[in-house]
C-alpha cells in the first residue's frame, strides 16, 4: 500500500485541522483519522495513545454531563413551576387592594427565616446519605432519614407556633393597622401548615438511590402541584371570594397534593421493581430447573433406572 505522500495545503485546512502532509509509511488511516478529530495534535508529537487518552477523557466528560443532566432536569423543570407558582400569586394578590401585598410581603418575613432554616437542615442530609449509600449501609440511610423526618416535624411544628404568637407583634414592628396585621397572621398561619409536607417532600426525594426514581417522583409530584395550585387559587379566590386566606389556602394545598403524589409514585416506582426481582428470580429458577437431570459415569439416570442392591 503506497504511502501518503499529498499535503493539505488550502487555508481552510489549516490551524486547527491536521494537515495530513508527508506522514509517509506511519500515516495509515487509524492515525489519519485521529489526526482528523483532534486537531494538530499529530503536529505536537502525540500519537495515537495519547490521542485516545483525549477521546476517553472526552467521552467520559459527556457520559458524567449526561448522567448530571438526567438528575438535573427534572429538578430544574419543579424549580420553574415553583417560580410560575409565585408568579401567579402575585397576579392574583394584584387584584386585591394595597393592604393585600403588604400583608403577603410582611408575613413572607417570618415563612422565609422558618424555610430557610429547616431547608438548611435538609441541605445537612446529604452527606450522610451520600456516605452510606456509597458503603452500602443502607440501614444507616434509614436512621438518617427517620431522624430528619423527626427533625422537619418539629421544625415544621415550631414554625406554626411562631406564626400564632407573631400576631401580636406585628403592629408594633411594622406600625400596621388592625386589619393589615390580622390578614399578614392569617397568611403565615396557613403557609405553615403547609412546610411540613414540602419538607418532607424533600427529604423523601434526597434519600432515594437511583437518578430514574428521583427523575419520576420530582416531576410526577411537581405538575401535580402545578395543577393543584391553579384549580385551587381559582376555586378559593373567584369562587368563594376568600382573597388572600384563598391564596394561601391554594399553595398549602398544593404543598400537600405533591406530597401525596410523591408516596403514591415512590411505592408504585418500589413495588414495580419488586415485581422485576421477583420476575428475574423466576427467570432463574426455572431455568435451574429445566436443566438436564444429572447421569452416572455410565450415561445412564439413576433416579430413572435404579439399580438393584448387591447381594
Amino acid at each position: 500500500m503506497g504511502t501518503v505522500t499529498a499535503a493539505v495545503t488550502s487555508p481552510a485546512c489549516s490551524g486547527s485541522f491536521l494537515s495530513l502532509g508527508a506522514q509517509t509509511a506511519n500515516a495509515t488511516p487509524a492515525r489519519i483519522g485521529l489526526a482528523t478529530l483532534f486537531g494538530n495534535g499529530f503536529d505536537k508529537g502525540l500519537g495515537v495513545k495519547q490521542c485516545a487518552m483525549r477521546y476517553m477523557y472526552i467521552k467520559a466528560f459527556f457520559q458524567e454531563l449526561s448522567r448530571m443532566l438526567r438528575l438535573m432536569v427534572p429538578l430544574i423543570f419543579g424549580s420553574v413551576l415553583y417560580r410560575v407558582n409565585q408568579t401567579v400569586s402575585l397576579v392574583v394578590i394584584g387584584r386585591f387592594p394595597a393592604m393585600a401585598m403588604t400583608a403577603q410581603a410582611i408575613g413572607n418575613i417570618l415563612l422565609n427565616f422558618c424555610t430557610t432554616l429547616s431547608f438548611g437542615f435538609c441541605f445537612g442530609l446529604d452527606p450522610l446519605v451520600l456516605s452510606a449509600k456509597e458503603s452500602g449501609d443502607y440501614e444507616a440511610m434509614k436512621s438518617h432519614t427517620k431522624c430528619a423526618l423527626i427533625v422537619v416535624s418539629v421544625l415544621s411544628l415550631l414554625s406554626v407556633i411562631v406564626s400564632l404568637l407573631y400576631r401580636g407583634a406585628l403592629e408594633s414592628l411594622f406600625s400596621v393597622d388592625d386589619e393589615t396585621a390580622q390578614a399578614a397572621s392569617n397568611w403565615t398561619i396557613i403557609c405553615a401548615l403547609g412546610m411540613w409536607p414540602g419538607l418532607v417532600s424533600d427529604v423523601i426525594l434526597r434519600v432515594q438511590r437511583t437518578h430514574t426514581t428521583i427523575f419520576w417522583q420530582s416531576t410526577t409530584s411537581t405538575i401535580s402541584s402545578f395543577f393543584t395550585y391553579i384549580a385551587a387559587c381559582t376555586l378559593c379566590v373567584f369562587y368563594f371570594d376568600w382573597s388572600l386566606s384563598g391564596v394561601a389556602l391554594a399553595s398549602t394545598a398544593s404543598q400537600w397534593a405533591s406530597l401525596l403524589v410523591l408516596i403514591l409514585t415512590t411505592m408504585y416506582l418500589r413495588r414495580r421493581r419488586r415485581l422485576a426481582i421477583a420476575h428475574e428470580l423466576h427467570s432463574l429458577h426455572v431455568v435451574h430447573d429445566g436443566d438436564p437431570p444429572p447421569t452416572d459415569a455410565g450415561g445412564e439416570n439413576p433416579a430413572a433406572c435404579p439399580r438393584e442392591p448387591p447381594c
